[in-house]
Formats: structure tokens, sequence, C-alpha cells
């Protein structure tokens, strides 16, 4: 098949969703499958809407800048009308049989008018709230959880975020026609992936149609972290360790991540010789750092918090060596919880919020926690801790492989395309868990 990835990054960009899509490129070349990537460039090395292609590996990629210059309304975060050239030119260079939408911030959902106006279907996979909510995750301007979807409260909350896109003055209009058009453009799709089935049901609560949303679980490499951490840990010298007990937490620093409140959660603990490897980046989350430099503050007034910045994907192995255990402390639905799985490939105990497909992690050697409660996170600090580090368990079978995964997705793809005419040359391999519909 010619396939086609709408990705916002890519890898070297790092996080859970470059992870997920590049993995899953990288496994359905293997296949013998051709992989097309548009990505975009947000670091300044491309001026806004200028593209360039990267030396073709398992995929060829191009990116487009983007800088969300020239943006005046809320509505313009889905409709952007360069964006659809850009991707109207991709396609007809590229002449893909099928696109697999991953993210479209940057690229805005009018992108979706281009695949259908030349009869190619569109998958697209739910790794966040994005569709539904600007900024991605559901938390509002002040950090709090949004339950449900309410205009007059997204209104405020978007203005507050991008006070220089209101230009109409009417705030809650502006995010009922954001909503409006993000929602004809969606209609385009032809199957929405969900990763979990927290995701699905999150969705159908929003008055997504079941009969378009199909389950396909994501995947990790869990033999190959297992591997790579196990020679980490190898590598290091005889005596090495500090004596303390090492809890890790990976990711962006950002309010939705939940760092700041676990810190303060095991400040509050107080098990002695346990200290937090905080391994994530510093950022503002939309223009804000006040969540990150509450945490560098706090950081430096205790040496029990230790910050070590941003890491590159490949020395996730020796990241996750270091650690004792591992700790998910998100403040929203997790759609999936690659941070947790990799823990747990690397043989980690993980204390993990009960919510969205976290959940869903096999319980043995998961604690599960109440999100945004702070008594009960301090609680189970000291118990899981009382002892010491707790034991690494090695138990890779829990953990779905990203070689599952590309069975589901290839067999949703061929079974797309039969639908349109499309004979799939190749044999699709056959699915050890099958796609949940």
């Amino acid at each position: 098949m010619r396939l086609a990835f709408v990705c916002a990054g890519w890898p070297p960009d790092t996080g859970g969703v470059e992870t997920h899509a590049a993995g899953l490129a990288r496994e359905l070349a293997a296949r013998g499958h051709e992989l097309e990537v548009l990505c975009l460039d947000t670091h300044g090395a491309l001026a806004e809407f200028a593209v360039r292609d990267e030396p073709a590996g398992f995929a060829r990629v191009r990116r487009m800048g983007c800088r969300w210059r020239g943006l005046e309304r809320i509505e313009d975060l889905v409709r952007r009308p360069q964006a659809e050239a850009v991707v109207a030119r991709w396609l007809d260079e590229r002449v893909p049989e099928l696109v697999h939408v991953h993210h479209l911030t940057g690229f805005g959902t009018g992108v979706l008018q281009a695949p259908a106006a030349r009869g190619l279907p569109v998958v697209l996979t739910l790794h966040d709230a994005w569709l539904v909510c600007p900024r991605g995750q559901r938390l509002d301007a002040r950090g709090s959880w949004c339950a449900r979807i309410e205009f007059e409260r997204c209104g405020p909350c978007q203005r507050a975020t991008w006070p220089a896109l209101g230009r109409d003055g009417d705030a809650v209009g502006a995010a009922q026609r954001r909503s409006a058009l993000a929602r004809a453009d969606l209609e385009l799709v032809e199957h929405f992936v969900a990763p979990s089935q927290a995701v699905r049901r999150e969705f159908e609560a929003l008055g997504w149609s079941p009969e378009r949303l199909c389950v396909i679980e994501n995947g990790v490499d869990a033999a190959g972290i297992a591997a790579a951490v196990e020679r980490a840990r190898a590598a290091r010298p005889a005596g090495a360790g500090d004596g303390r007990v090492h809890l890790g937490v990976l990711g962006t620093v950002q309010p939705s991540k939940g760092q700041l409140e676990l810190a303060r959660a095991l400040l509050a603990a107080g098990v002695p010789g346990l200290v937090l490897d905080v391994h994530g980046a510093l950022a503002d989350y939309h223009g804000d750092a006040s969540y990150a430099e509450a945490l560098a503050e706090l950081a430096q007034l205790d040496p029990r918090l230790r910050l070590h910045g941003a890491f590159a994907p490949s020395a996730l192995p020796e990241v996750l060596a270091g650690l004792d255990a591992l700790a998910v402390p998100s403040r929203w639905d997790e759609p999936y919880g690659l941070v947790a799985r990799e823990g747990r490939a690397a043989g980690l105990f993980v204390l993990a919020s009960a919510r969205g497909g976290l959940r869903e992690l096999a319980p043995r050697h998961v604690r599960f926690v109440a999100s945004d409660d702070g008594a009960a996170w301090v609680a189970a600090l000291r118990e899981v801790f009382a002892g010491g580090a707790p034991p690494r368990v090695h138990a890779p079978h829990e953990l779905r492989s990203v070689a599952a995964l590309a069975d589901d997705v290839e067999r949703l793809y061929a079974s797309t395309l039969a639908r349109r005419g499309v004979r799939v040359a190749s044999a699709v391999h056959s699915s050890t868990s099958g796609a949940a519909h």
C-alpha cells in the first residue's frame, strides 16, 4: 500500500505521538508498504509554510514551516488555507492510496478537504482532545479539568489562552465557530482510531458516531526496550549507585502531566532516601511558564527533587536504567500512557493516575492512585517505598507489541481500500488481537 502520514512532529522531535507514529511507520515499511510523511518544523529552520524534504529512510519525510503567524481569530486554528495548499501539492506529488492523520495542530482540520477532493480515504487517530479542545487536553487556563465541553466555558478559556485571537470580541461565538468548522471537516474522515477503550468512551460521550470509532490499542517495543535497558544497567560501574531510591517521572513539564503535584506529595511523604528524578524539558504551556517555574523553584529548595531536563529518544534506555520506579501522575485522561508502558517494559514498578488509558495497564506491578488527590499520592508513596525500592519484574508479555498494532492497522487500511475498490497486492498479516469496532 502507498500510505501517507500527517503528523505534527516527527523524530528527532520528541513526544508520545511522534514515537508512536514513527514506530508504526517503521513496522509498516518493513512489511513492504511505501510511507510518505508530512510534518511540521516549529524550530525556526523553515519560514511559515515553506517545505523541505529530508533524507529518505524507512519513510520519505517532508516538513512544513509552522510559526502560527497570521492568525487573527480562534477559528483560524482549524482553517489555514496556506497549509491546505501545501497538503494538496504534497498529495498530488506523492499520490498515496490512503492518508493516516496523527495530529492536525499547525495544519488545521481544513487540510482534510484535500484528500477528500482526490477520493482518498482518511483514517485519523485520536491521540488527544485537540479536535474538541484547542488546548489539547481539556485543562482550562486555570489548570482545571473540563468534564464537559461547554462553549460558555470554552470561550473565555480560549480568549485567555490566545488573547490576540479576539478580533470579533465574541469569545463564546468564536469557540462555537471553531467547533462547527472542525466538525464539518471531520465528516470527511472514514475511521477514527481510539488508542484505548477510554478514548472511545470519551468521544462517544461527546456525541461522536460509534460506527466510525474503532479501538486499536497502541503498541510498544517491550522486548527492545528491556534489552536496551539491561545493557545500560550492565554498563554502569559497580557501586555507581548513591544509596537512594530513585523515582522517575518522564515528559515535558506541564500542568497536564502533574510533575509539580507529585513533587509536593513526595516532599510531604518524607520517605527516607526517596528522591524524584524529573526527566523532561521545562517548557511553557500555551505561553504560560508558571507551572515549570514553580517546579524549578521547589527543586532549588530541596535536593530530593532533581531536574535533568530534556533527553533524546535514544537516551531512553539509559534514563530508565537509572530509576528504581516510575510515576505517571497525569491530571488528564491519557489516551494510552506510553511512558507507563515503557517503564513496565524496563521492569519498573509504576505508580499511575487512575484515569484514561492508564487504567488499561495490566494491574500487576502497577499502583493506581486517584488523580489530583495529594493525600492519596502521599499514602501511596509511603506504602510502595516503605521497604526501599520495589523489586524489578520483567513481564513483556503483558504489553502489546508494535507488530500487533501494525497487524490491526494494516487490516483497517486494507478493508477501507477494499470498500473503495482498491486491491491490496501484499498479504495482510493476521492480527493477534483484532480491532474492536
